[in-house]
């Protein structure tokens, strides 16, 4: 038997830290730190790494189907 992914709001996520702008909430079903393996509805989290910026990797992130 499978079950479907579970997903949490993007603005229960960041609860506490800021308000998202009316019509920016997103489904978020995972977290992922490289943007070769994003799936869709992941949040690609851009962190500095030892030799890059995960900043630099948004937009691949994006086109993999990251929400946020």
């Amino acid at each position: 038997m499978t079950t479907a992914p579970t997903t949490i709001p993007l603005g229960e996520l960041l609860a506490g830290f800021v308000t998202l702008p009316a019509g920016m909430d997103r489904a978020v079903s995972g977290l992922c730190l490289d943007s070769r393996r994003v799936r869709r509805g992941d949040l690609f989290l851009a962190c500095r790494g030892e030799r890059h910026h995960g900043a630099e990797y948004i937009d691949d992130a994006l086109r993999a189907g990251a929400v946020a």
